[in-house]
């Protein structure tokens, strides 16, 4: 039988949204599919294939919905998984995973694994200031999850959420505030850019015969059978082992506000079990380690880009950042001047704040008096004035070290 994400690429190929939100989506319905039966025990916790994924793009053009009615479709006929859409808070979805919910011929579907069919994952959530705590604390699949609400209390058992969200950046700055970013839920979250625009086609005139879903239901039942731990091949192990090593003695000397790197062992172990499930086996291959390795490593650039533009770097942060620069230049250049080129300061500070973010602190900071901008030699560059080096050693006072 064809591998599943094969099969789900195949059945899309004419619609128009783009390969990337058609591949994810499929990667989202295995671990849904999964549930809590397949993991991978480190010790100290149980990794599941659960995930987060947002398809994220700003035009309509994109057609970011494409894939949630034949996913949301899937999940109703597998009855195997809890499906939420709409519209809910957070604290009633929790509340309906503690409970057995009926389905087919009486038969329950129990347990706290889910699927959360977010289109628009802005009016998806019910606002709630706990939302973007809980649920960076319900990505950790467990055994027992114990809530008490308002004197409510209930326990969810086998806890197991994947989510399939759509939104554009700005409504994903919404929820996606600074305490998502800081506080964990991007790095846990595969954000998806679309990677090429498709061909327009209106499907007046369809094949009916070619969406016939009967492959992708039956391919999806093998996928269910699927129970027990996860096993490495020695070459998978080894390559994995390579790049872990490599990965974890680099941390130190990245610098990476979303996250997404430290954790990025986490979601390529749940990416290679996802293709090793959609491939109707628990053992992973070499083949599949450095597909999901790339498939984790592409996604970088579209966290910096969302890190950059959903103000991480507040204004406060960004002129602590600017004005140490500067000060650390002019104890350097010494006699030589204590100009800083705006250019090589972008250079340097580039995955911190964008240039629009730093001219809004420099013109602060000019009419404050604390600088001086200066174009001698046709660069652009700044000055510390004597009133701002007052301050500023006035900060730096009592303090053992040099800044």
């Amino acid at each position: 039988m064809q591998d599943f994400t094969s099969l789900f690429l195949e059945f899309s190929k004419d619609f128009e949204s783009p390969t990337s939100f058609w591949k994810w989506s499929s990667y989202a319905l295995i671990a849904a599919t999964l549930r809590d039966n397949v993991f991978h025990n480190q010790g100290n916790e149980i990794i599941c294939p659960n995930i987060y994924v947002i398809l994220l793009a700003d035009s309509a053009v994109f057609r970011k919905g494409g894939s949630f009615p034949i996913i949301s479709e899937l999940i109703e006929t597998l009855h195997h998984t809890k499906l939420f859409d709409g519209r809910a808070s957070i604290q009633a979805l929790m509340e309906r995973l503690s409970v057995d919910l009926g389905g087919k011929k009486g038969i329950p579907i129990r347990g706290g694994s889910c699927l959360l069919l977010a289109e628009e994952l802005s009016s998806f959530f019910v606002y709630d200031p706990q939302l973007i705590p809980l649920m960076t604390n319900l990505y950790r699949s467990r055994k027992t999850f114990n809530y008490e609400l308002r004197g409510n209390a209930f326990t969810i058992k086998d806890l197991c959420v994947t989510l399939l969200g759509a939104s554009n950046e700005t409504l994903l700055r919404e929820i996606f505030d600074i305490k998502a970013t800081e506080g964990g839920l991007l790095g846990r979250t595969f954000v998806i850019k679309p990677d090429k625009k498709r061909p327009a086609n209106d499907l007046l005139e369809i094949d009916l015969a070619r969406y016939n879903k009967k492959p992708l239901i039956n391919s999806l039942e093998e996928i269910k059978k699927l129970k027990g731990p996860i096993t490495f091949t020695k070459p998978a192990a080894r390559r994995y082992k390579e790049w872990y090593k490599e990965l974890y003695e680099s941390l130190e000397k990245t610098y990476d506000p979303t996250g997404m790197l430290g954790r990025i062992h986490t979601s390529v172990l749940k990416l290679c079990m996802i293709q090793a499930a959609s491939n109707y086996r628990l053992e992973i291959t070499e083949e599949d380690v450095v597909s999901s390795i790339e498939d984790a490593i592409c996604l970088k650039p579209n966290y910096e880009a969302f890190a950059m533009s959903s103000g991480m770097s507040n204004q406060a942060k960004i002129g602590s950042i600017f004005l140490k620069a500067l000060w650390e230049t002019s104890i350097l250049n010494g006699n030589n001047g204590n100009k800083m080129s705006r250019k090589i300061f972008l250079q340097n500070f580039w995955n911190q704040m964008s240039a629009e973010d730093l001219d809004k602190v420099t013109q602060t900071l000019v009419q404050g008096g604390l600088i001086l901008e200066d174009l001698s030699g046709n660069d652009l560059g700044y000055i510390m004035t004597q009133k701002c080096r007052e301050k500023f050693e006035g900060k730096l006072k009592g303090k053992k070290t040099n800044p």
